[in-house]
C-alpha cells in the first residue's frame, strides 16, 4: 500500500503545486476556448504516468520467485514457512505446552490394508511379514521411517488426535530434512475433487496456500509449485480423508493408486475408510495404523499438571483435579468414574476439559454428577458448550463479550454446514444477506446512479440548447428500470462474485500502443454512423454535431484509452492465490478500485476532453461527471470488495450475525483455537465444535 501512496503523490503533488501557483499568480494566461480541456487532459495523462511508473518500480522489485533460483531453493524456503506455520499450529492447539498430552496408536487392521509383500516392496516371493507400528506420538517418526514405500495410513475417531499426530511427524520430518529434500505438507482433503490427478490438486494447493510458488517463468512453462510437486520435492499428508463425500472417497483411492510412487500419509475415521476399502481398493502399498484411547493413567499424568500452583493445594488434590482422577482409579467399580472415563477417551475432551476447570479454576469434581451427567455423551456436549465461554473469558480487544461471541460463531458455524469443505470466507457471507435484501440494496445503488447520470445528462442537453424536461421525464422511467434490472442481476443470484487479484506493470512498446489505439479508436468512432445519421434527419446539423459527432469523438477516445491502459497496466491473474484472509480483501480492494479508477480516468479524460474542447471548462466536467455514478455502481453491487463493504458486512453487523469489525473477529477467534487459517479462508478446528454450534440455539 505504501508503494501505491508514494505513487499518487508523486502525481498529485506537482500538478497541486502547478495549479496553486498558477492561481496564485495568474502567470499563464491563455483566452483560447480550446486551452482549458487540452491543459487538464495532458495533465490528467501526466498523472496516470506518474502512478504507472511508481507501480512498476514497486512491482520490479525483487520478490521471493526471483530470489529462488531452482528447485533445491524453492524447496528449502517452503520448509522453513511450513515449519514456522505448524509450530504455531501446535502452540494454537496447545499440543506442547507443558506438559505433552501423548497418543498412543497400534497396527490397523490387516482387512483394511495391502500385502505386507507390497507395503515393504519385496522381492517376488518373499514374504517378509508385518512390521512394527506400535508406539506414541513422541516416535511417530520413527515408526514412519520403516515404511519403505512412505505411505501410511492413520486411523481414529473424531477428536482422537490424527491432526496433531500428522503435524508433530511433518515437523519431525522437517527436522530430519536435508537441504533440498522432500517437503511435507499437510493438505486438507476434503477440498479435492479426486476427477483431478493427484499431483495437479497438490501443486494447485500449494500455489493456493503459498501465492508466491504460484508464478510460472513464462506462458507455456508451469508454476513453481507444480515443478516441485512434479520434481517430488513435495510429500503429502492428507488430513481428513472422512470428509470426502462418500461417492469419491473410491475415485480417490484410485487416483492415490495411481501416483504409487508418491509417498503419502492419510488420515480417516476408521468406519469410514473400512467402508470405502469394503467397496473398493485398499490404498496401495500403505501401511496402517490406529490411534488408542486414552486411559486413566494418562489423564493422571496429564491433568494435574496442567492446573496453577496454589499454595492451598495438596499433594492429593492437584488443582482440584485429585479427587476426581482418584475416582477414575476405581472406574471399575464407580459408575460416574467410568462415565467420565469414557468421555475422556480423545486428545480433544481433555483439551475442552483443561479450558473449562484447569484454565479458569472451575471445580471439576461437577463431572462426577451422575444426576447432571447420566452419561459419557452428557458429559462430552457440557465440555463442547463451555469451550467457547472459556477461551473468551479473556479480555479481548474488541470487547466481545463470550455471550455475543457464541452468538457469532454459532451463525458461522450453520453458515458453513452447508459447504462440502467447511470453509469460512468472508466473499462467500453474502450468501446469509436475504435474497429480496440483495435485490433492493442493488436496485437502490443502480437506480441512484442512473438518476444523477440523468440529470447530468440533462444539464448537458440544455447546454446546447434543448429542453431539459425532454430528456428529464423519461429519464426518471429509465432510472426505475435500471434500478430493477441492475437489482435482480446483481442482487438475485445465490453467489456473489468472487475476489480477484491482479497484477500491476507497465508492459509493451510505444509504437505497438499508438497503433490499437488508433485501432480502437476507428472501431468505436465508426459504431456512432448510424445515430449521427438518425440525428441530421430529426434535428438538423446542431443536434447531429452536438450529440453524434462530439458523442462519438468523446466515447471513442474514452473506449481507446480504456482498452489501452486496461492491456498496458492491468494484467489479470489467478484468482485467490493469496495467503490470508486480510490478504484476500486487500487484493481484491485493490483490484477493484484500480479497474474502476483507470476505467472512470479514461471517461473522465475521454469525455470531458472532447465536450469541453467545443462546449467549455464546465460543459466538459458535466460531461465527464456521466462515467462517474455507473463505474461506482459497478464497484459496490459487482466487485466482492464492494458487496462486501456497502452489503454483507453492514447487514450482519446491523442483524447481529458478526460484529462490525469481522474480519478481526473472525482471526481473533483463531487465536483463540476456535478457527484455523487455511490461506484465503478460516475453518473450525474441531469439526465437533462445529456441529455443536450449528445445533446450538441462538438467544
Amino acid at each position: 500500500m505504501r508503494g501505491w501512496r508514494r505513487s499518487i503523490l508523486v502525481a498529485a503533488v506537482p500538478v497541486v503545486l502547478a495549479v496553486v501557483g498558477n492561481l496564485a499568480t495568474s502567470t499563464v494566461q491563455v483566452s483560447a476556448s480550446w486551452w482549458p480541456p487540452v491543459v487538464w487532459t495532458a495533465t490528467g495523462f501526466l498523472g496516470l504516468a506518474a502512478v504507472a511508473i511508481g507501480v512498476r518500480d514497486r512491482a520490479s522489485a525483487p520478490s521471493v520467485t526471483t530470489r529462488l533460483n531452482d528447485l533445491d531453493d524453492a524447496a528449502d524456503w517452503l520448509a522453513r514457512a511450513l515449519r514456522e506455520r505448524y509450530v504455531q499450529a501446535e502452540e494454537q492447539r496447545r499440543v506442547q505446552a507443558p506438559p505433552a498430552l501423548l497418543l498412543r496408536f497400534r497396527p490397523a487392521s490387516e482387512e483394511l490394508l495391502d500385502h505386507w509383500s507390497n507395503i515393504r516392496r519385496a522381492r517376488p516371493g518373499a514374504d517378509p511379514g508385518p512390521l512394527r507400528l506400535a508406539g506414541n506420538s513422541a516416535d511417530i517418526a520413527k515408526v514412519h521411517s520403516r515404511i519403505p514405500s512412505g505411505r501410511l495410513v492413520v486411523l481414529g475417531e473424531a477428536g482422537a488426535g490424527k491432526t496433531v499426530l500428522v503435524t508433530r511427524l511433518a515437523l519431525e520430518l522437517l527436522g530430519r530434512r536435508r537441504p533440498g529434500g522432500a517437503v511435507p505438507v499437510v493438505l486438507d482433503a476434503c477440498s479435492w475433487d479426486p476427477a483431478a490427478p493427484l499431483r495437479d490438486w497438490m501443486a494447485e494447493q500449494l500455489a493456493l496456500d503459498h501465492p508466491e510458488l504460484a508464478a510460472s517463468a513464462g506462458p507455456d512453462r508451469p508454476s513453481l509449485a507444480a515443478r516441485l510437486v512434479g520434481g517430488g520435492h513435495v510429500w503429502p499428508i492428507l488430513d481428513g480423508f472422512d470428509d470426502v463425500p462418500p461417492r469419491l472417497r473410491k475415485m480417490a483411492i484410485e487416483q492415490m493408486n495411481l501416483a504409487a510412487s508418491v509417498p503419502l500419509v492419510l488420515t480417516s475415521r476408521a468406519a469410514e475408510y473400512a467402508a470405502t476399502v469394503a467397496d473398493g481398493s485398499v490404498l496401495a502399498e500403505a501401511a496402517g495404523i490406529e490411534l488408542e484411547g486414552l486411559t486413566a493413567t494418562d489423564l493422571a499424568h496429564y491433568l494435574p499438571r496442567t492446573s496453577r500452583p496454589s499454595p492451598s493445594a495438596t499433594d492429593t488434590d492437584h488443582g482440584g483435579w485429585g479427587p476426581v482422577l482418584a475416582r477414575l482409579r476405581r472406574h471399575a467399580t464407580d459408575p460416574a468414574a467410568a462415565t467420565l472415563a469414557a468421555a475422556l477417551t480423545t486428545p480433544l475432551m481433555v483439551y475442552l476439559a483443561r479450558a473449562r476447570y484447569s484454565d479458569n479454576g472451575h471445580d471439576p469434581a461437577e463431572l462426577l454428577d451422575r444426576d447432571r451427567f447420566p452419561t459419557a455423551d452428557d458429559i462430552r456436549q457440557h465440555l463442547l458448550a463451555a469451550f467457547v465461554p472459556a477461551v473468551y473469558r479473556r479480555p479481548s480487544a474488541g470487547g466481545w463479550t463470550a455471550e455475543a461471541a457464541s452468538r457469532w460463531l454459532t451463525s458461522l458455524a450453520r453458515h458453513t454446514g452447508g459447504s462440502r469443505s467447511g470453509d469460512l470466507a468472508w466473499w462467500q457471507l453474502r450468501d446469509q444477506v436475504p435474497r429480496t435484501v440483495r435485490v433492493l440494496c442493488c436496485g437502490a445503488v443502480h437506480g441512484l446512479a442512473a438518476l444523477l447520470t440523468v440529470t447530468l445528462l440533462t444539464v448537458l442537453f440544455s447546454h446546447f440548447g434543448g429542453r431539459g424536461d425532454a430528456v428529464l421525464r423519461p429519464g426518471l422511467a429509465l432510472s426505475g428500470v435500471v434500478a430493477l434490472v441492475g437489482g435482480l442481476s446483481t442482487g438475485w443470484p445465490a453467489r456473489g462474485t468472487p475476489p480477484t487479484r491482479t497484477h500491476v506493470g507497465v508492459r509493451g512498446r510505444l509504437r505497438d500502443q499508438v497503433r490499437d489505439f488508433v485501432i480502437v479508436f476507428f472501431l468505436a468512432k465508426a459504431f456512432f454512423l448510424p445515430l449521427k445519421v438518425i440525428l441530421l434527419a430529426a434535428g438538423g446539423w446542431s443536434l447531429a454535431f452536438a450529440f453524434g459527432t462530439v458523442t462519438s469523438i468523446a466515447v471513442a477516445l474514452s473506449t481507446a484509452i480504456t482498452v489501452i491502459l486496461l492491456r498496458s497496466v492491468e494484467v489479470p491473474a489467478e484468482p485467490e492465490l493469496v495467503s490470508s484472509p486480510h490478504a484476500s480483501l486487500g487484493s481484491s480492494r485493490r483490484s477493484a478500485l484500480l479497474s474502476s479508477g483507470v476505467i472512470t480516468l479514461a471517461c473522465v479524460v475521454g469525455v470531458g476532453g472532447a465536450f469541453g474542447a467545443f462546449g467549455g471548462v464546465t460543459v466538459g466536467l458535466v460531461a465527464a461527471g456521466l462515467a462517474v455514478p455507473a463505474r461506482l455502481a459497478h464497484v459496490l453491487t459487482c466487485t466482492a470488495w464492494g458487496s462486501w463493504s456497502t452489503l454483507t458486512r453492514p447487514y450482519l453487523a446491523v442483524t447481529g450475525r458478526l460484529p462490525w469489525r469481522a474480519i478481526r473477529f473472525l482471526d481473533n477467534a483463531r487465536q483463540r483455537g476456535v478457527l484455523r487459517q487455511a490461506g484465503p479462508v478460516y475453518r473450525f478446528r474441531h469439526e465437533e465444535l462445529r456441529r455443536r454450534l450449528a445445533g446450538a440455539v441462538v438467544p
